[in-house]
């Protein structure tokens, strides 16, 4: 829709990518934040808690029908996530850094 890629990067996305994703648009978008790691605010930052008391990083309706409403699966799971995600993400930024699409793409489906 018209204005939502300003109003996404006004709201503190890193980029944008409208769907249809294009793979030439997502390899692009990913190769910009990769390039820019983000500078991480100090512990307790008003800016950071202000963040996270009006966006929901992730929509969790889905995972919590698979699980059954299983909050303590739920939590492991999500647990495994964030353990395995900052890996997972590097190695996808080292990916496109070669240019290997083929794992790129791996890697991302994956996370």
């Amino acid at each position: 829709m018209a204005g939502d890629r300003q109003r996404c990067l006004a709201a503190g996305m890193d980029d944008y990518v409208a769907k249809p994703l294009r793979g030439d648009e997502l390899v692009a978008a990913l190769a910009r934040v990769c390039a820019n790691p983000p500078i991480l605010e100090t512990p307790g930052s008003t800016t950071t808690e202000a963040a996270m008391d009006t966006v929901m990083p992730m929509d969790l309706t889905y995972l919590r029908e698979l699980v059954g409403g299983d909050e303590e699966v739920m939590g492991e799971i999500l647990d495994l996530f964030m353990e395995d995600a900052p890996r997972q993400i590097a190695a996808l930024g080292e990916a496109i850094t070669r240019g290997n699409w083929q794992e790129a793409q791996r890697l991302a489906h994956t996370l």
